[in-house]
């Protein structure tokens, strides 16, 4: 049986991971651990690691961390050092024969790092993408697939993009993006239970809002967060706002929702879970904010999706975005637009996913207990 070792640092990374563990769980040829970190067991961040669900793997290893995460520089640095020599101790017992990780969380990077080290091979998903306008997710994700053994792209973009780094083509396999089949399976929360917990009456409009520091901006990120959480508070219309991810600045925008804790329109909570979140986009909201989620999930179920500032620069996206900069005049016209304009609503319903049609999660695991781990596999080369 082969040993597979998944990793996430934060509450999105394991939505986006959550289907290949189901997909793993269900052959008898692999068996799996997932390691927790980061936002996971950070109370300040909503502790995640409570909406895991330890059926879908063999092991859950909650790794806590002594350094506060504040979305400070240096909790983020100290968190880095600390996570890397802890998942190290992990990999050297467990010795898995993958590592599976996703994404450009640094968090990510710090394990992926030790897995190199301890010459344990690595299966990266979602490599390729672009965001934030090449700043700190993208030299993450791009060190991440240079790190990696398989890479498991989300479309043909991102696939030329790692072949362009110099992978070898058989280590390159397009299957879609897993996010995909979370909608599929039909097991989120249903829309009576939504609506009763979160104040939602039927047929009214509603926004889902979650707004992540930008790196290179991190100064800026209360400011930025400020001019978005005054657009809502002059719609008008229910809110369900949730927490950043705990990167550089995370403490300024989370001091900006402490400021409109008073809005009777908003509905703030720490996190989601998967399942609640799911089930919301069904109810078809208006998403708002620079999560990569707008862009990667929205089209599945055919929401409008209004993307702020530059976070998600450069990333693939289907034509229900609305793209806008951190001016609150502006921000606001935009929702106003998704959520009331007849040429949009038009424009979303014909939307096509840029993301595939599901089923990525059985493909991804059928590889990772299939392909030779070989030296073939270990042993990388440039292409050029």
């Amino acid at each position: 049986m082969r040993s597979l070792c998944f990793f996430s640092g934060n509450r999105s990374e394991y939505g986006l991971v959550r289907p290949l563990l189901r997909a793993v769980r269900e052959r008898p040829d692999l068996s799996s651990c997932l390691i927790l970190s980061g936002a996971h067991v950070s109370g300040d961040f909503g502790a995640t690691a409570t909406e895991v669900e330890s059926t879908l793997v063999d092991r859950l290893i909650p790794v806590p961390l002594t350094v506060p995460l504040d979305g400070s520089l240096a909790s983020v640095v100290s968190g880095y050092a600390e996570l890397t020599g802890k998942a190290g101790e992990i990999l050297l017992r467990l010795r898995p024969d993958f590592l599976v990780i996703l994404g450009d969380r640094a968090e990510s990077l710090a394990v992926a790092a030790v897995a190199h080290l301890a010459n344990i091979a690595i299966a990266h998903l979602y490599g390729g993408d672009l965001s934030q306008g090449g700043q700190w997710d993208d030299n993450n994700r791009h060190a991440l697939t240079k790190l990696a053994h398989l890479h498991f792209v989300s479309n043909p973009d991102s696939a030329r993009r790692v072949l362009g780094l110099g992978e070898e083509p058989w280590r390159v396999h397009e299957f879609g993006a897993t996010s995909v089949d979370n909608f599929l399976e039909g097991e989120y929360t249903p829309e009576g239970e939504l609506r009763e917990k979160y104040g939602l009456k039927s047929g009214e409009p509603f926004i889902l809002f979650t707004q992540h520091p930008v790196s290179s901006q991190s100064d800026q990120a209360f400011a930025q967060a400020m001019e978005s959480l005054a657009a809502l508070v002059t719609l008008g219309v229910p809110t369900i706002i949730t927490y950043p991810c705990q990167d550089l600045g995370a403490d300024g925008i989370l001091r900006a929702i402490d400021c409109h804790r008073q809005e009777s329109h908003f509905r703030i909570h720490p996190s989601l879970g998967w399942r609640d979140y799911v089930g919301l986009l069904h109810l078809h909201p208006v998403v708002v904010g620079n999560s990569s989620s707008g862009l990667l999930e929205t089209p599945i179920v055919k929401c409008p999706c209004v993307n702020i500032g530059s976070r998600q620069e450069g990333r693939l996206r289907a034509g229900n975005v609305l793209d806008v900069g951190h001016d609150r005049e502006a921000i606001a016209a935009a929702v106003r637009r998704a959520l009331f304009d007849p040429e949009v609503a038009a424009r979303v319903r014909a939307v096509r996913n840029p993301y595939g049609e599901g089923g990525a999660s059985r493909k991804i695991a059928e590889v990772l207990a299939m392909v030779p781990r070989d030296r073939r596999l270990l042993t990388k080369k440039m292409t050029y």
